[in-house]
């Protein structure tokens, strides 16, 4: 993890998504872009004397200055929680939002993107507009989706949901290694839709496979609803961050529901780390 790239919109949510960048960014020294994309107004064509230059001149002051008191506010709220910015840098950029996620990906060479959540009944399709699962989908990037009112300050568990593929095997890795930087304990989930003999060994060399890393894996029926497995993976083994190999949109569409990502017993929504096959 060498750079991490923040989306922001200047709101409190994607501040607390900043905070957690930072402390995610000392651990790893590594570096932290925030962006903030935006968008020109629409005009009427009849105003044939508008000067389009002018507008842009102010709109892009207007940004740069409101990207100027946020900064002030972040820099605030990191002493204020004893969190040091390792390094910081800031891209103010006019165009459509995922469009300018890729292109900074590809361009800064991001390796990670930590994204804010607002809550809701649709708390993932809120952040930034109605877009993100469409970003987290299409992103090839570790994408570390933090929901509203999210606090760090107790985690313990990070959950890890596979079907024992050996495909999987470099997303665990990459879990377990994200997890030693937190200094938290990982946990499988594998949703087991019926026992077999092949099934049984194949767990028990996963088992051993990872067992110097102190993986602990659960084996649980998923009775044909594999949302429900996973809800109950979340509150009855205390996960406070839940990661997933990207699946089929739809599936995430799905996922993307307050149903699902909130601890029932709690009624706090998790993180999610989405990694990529």
């Amino acid at each position: 993890m060498k750079t991490i790239l923040v989306p922001t919109d200047f709101s409190e949510v994607a501040n607390n998504a900043a905070l957690f960048a930072f402390k995610l960014a000392k651990k790893s020294n590594a570096r932290v872009i925030l962006l903030h994309t935006y968008n020109l107004p629409f005009t009427s064509g009849q105003m044939m004397n508008f000067d389009p230059t002018v507008l842009y001149e102010n709109i892009d002051l207007n940004e740069f200055e409101l990207f100027k008191e946020n900064n002030q506010i972040l820099y605030k709220l990191a002493e204020e929680r004893n969190i040091q910015i390792n390094e910081m840098y800031h891209k103010l950029v006019l165009g459509e939002l995922i469009t300018t996620i890729k292109e900074c990906i590809k361009v800064d060479n991001v390796d990670f993107v930590v994204m804010g959540t607002s809550g809701g009944d649709d708390w993932f399709s809120k952040i930034l507009g109605t877009n993100t699962d469409s970003v987290i989908t299409s992103l090839q990037v570790p994408t570390l989706i933090i929901p509203k009112d999210f606090q760090d300050d107790e985690l313990e568990t990070i959950g890890f949901t596979t079907r024992f593929r050996d495909k999987d095997k470099p997303a665990l890795i990459k879990t377990i290694d994200f997890a030693k930087k937190l200094g938290l304990s990982v946990k499988g989930l594998y949703s087991q839709e019926e026992e077999s003999e092949s099934e049984t060994t194949l767990i028990a060399s996963w088992k051993e496979e990872f067992e110097s890393s102190n993986v602990d894996f659960v084996v649980t029926p998923s009775n044909n609803d594999v949302l429900n497995a996973i809800q109950f993976f979340i509150t009855h083994y205390s996960i406070d961050i839940l990661v997933m190999v990207s699946y089929k949109r739809d599936f995430f569409t799905e996922l993307f529901t307050q149903r699902f990502t909130q601890k029932v017993s709690h009624n706090i929504a998790i993180p999610l780390l989405v990694l990529h096959e």
